[in-house]
């Protein structure tokens, strides 16, 4: 369930363009292009055309955002293998700087996370966790990922 890194775009001032709710295959932000590209086991996320990230492990891949507040852009790529131990993870691009970039795969297998953009520009990502604590908050800030459980 991990996505590896295929190339880099330089990015220019985000804006938000469609609802940050729904999951899709294709997300405007800016300007700029989110797709994903393939079927059953082999996915492609493209920015702009260009291959970004792949996933070649998991049967569904979609986008769910943008994400924005503070200065800060990202989206998260949900990674779902079609089984029942684990309904999704996640992965976030951050399309804040002048690079994009995507963080490691994270969540509790919840696949109805609930993700917002902290006043201080961080994306804060909450999922459900089937045993106590409740909850897994994972944050991402400058393409780095940390991760807490809570349990509200």
């Amino acid at each position: 369930m991990k996505l590896r890194l295929l190339s880099c775009a330089a990015m220019a001032v985000l804006t938000i363009t469609t609802a940050a709710s729904a999951a899709t295959t294709a997300i405007s932000v800016g300007g700029h292009q989110l797709s994903v590209q393939g079927s059953s086991t082999s996915h492609t996320v493209t920015l702009d055309g260009r291959p970004f990230v792949s996933d070649d492990s998991d049967m569904f891949v979609s986008l769910l955002g943008p994400y924005n507040g503070a200065g800060h852009t990202y989206v998260l790529v949900m990674e779902q293998s079609g089984g029942n131990a684990c309904a999704a993870v996640y992965q976030a691009i951050d399309l804040s700087g002048s690079v994009a970039r995507i963080t490691p795969s994270f969540g509790s297998c919840d696949d109805e996370p609930h993700a917002h953009v902290s006043k201080s520009g961080q994306l804060v990502v909450r999922t459900r966790r089937a045993q106590p604590p409740r909850y897994e908050v994972d944050v991402v800030r400058d393409g780095h990922l940390t991760s807490t459980t809570a349990n509200r």
